[in-house]
């Protein structure tokens, strides 16, 4: 019902996770590892893959780029003071 409501891989597999920790079938295997199952799966993964987490990416190089070029440490504004070591800080975080 999932599969043609139009869910993708990722949703079914989520489903199928939750349905194998309370089901189980005859000689304690679980639904989702049942033969199946994991074919089903596999076919919808041809069919419907899990999407990339992230659409765009952007070149850090620009910033660091960007961040070395500024004027030295003692000339810079007290807003560039504070929004240099920010940046690198936002950089190293993510």
């Amino acid at each position: 019902m999932l599969y043609e409501d139009g869910l993708q891989y990722s949703a079914l597999n989520t489903a199928r996770s939750a349905i194998s920790t309370v089901v189980t079938l005859a000689a304690d295997v679980s639904v989702g590892t049942h033969p199946l199952v994991t074919r089903f799966m596999k076919g919808v993964f041809q069919l419907r893959p899990a999407l990339p987490r992230y659409t765009e990416t952007w070149n850090v190089g620009v910033v660091i780029k960007y961040l070395s070029n500024m004027a030295p440490t003692p000339e810079l504004t007290m807003e560039n003071l504070t929004k240099k070591p920010t940046m690198l800080l936002a950089l190293l975080s993510g």
